[in-house]
């Protein structure tokens, strides 16, 4: 079931504000992009590819992520692989954070 092995905080949804300042596409197909906001904080983002499993079982959820998608498309086009650097371009950001175990890539928070 999603969300069983998740914490408290990773069950609520979140808004973040931010300048959109890198971009890639990962090898399952999802888009991942770095935010960072007034004070230099990053956040790391994604956005499923609405066409795998599970996203496509979910039609409202599936519909979101290609909206998503379809404004990164449309503001600096599509995502290459590889996270690269692109135009910053002010976002609002809405989703549930997921801590992932650190790692040693660029963006990546210092918690996690």
């Amino acid at each position: 079931m999603i969300g069983e092995t998740r914490t408290l905080a990773e069950c609520q949804k979140v808004t973040a504000n931010g300048t959109l300042v890198m971009i890639g596409l990962a090898d399952d197909g999802d888009y991942h992009f770095i935010i960072i906001n007034e004070k230099g904080d990053s956040l790391v983002c994604e956005i499923p590819d609405p066409e795998q499993w599970p996203v496509k079982m979910y039609p409202e959820i599936k519909r979101h992520f290609t909206i998503a998608r379809d404004f990164i498309d449309s503001k600096i086009g599509e995502p290459t692989f590889g996270v690269k650097p692109c135009a910053n371009i002010k976002v609002k950001v809405t989703g549930f954070i997921f801590f992932d175990k650190p790692k040693q890539r660029t963006g990546h928070s210092a918690n996690g």
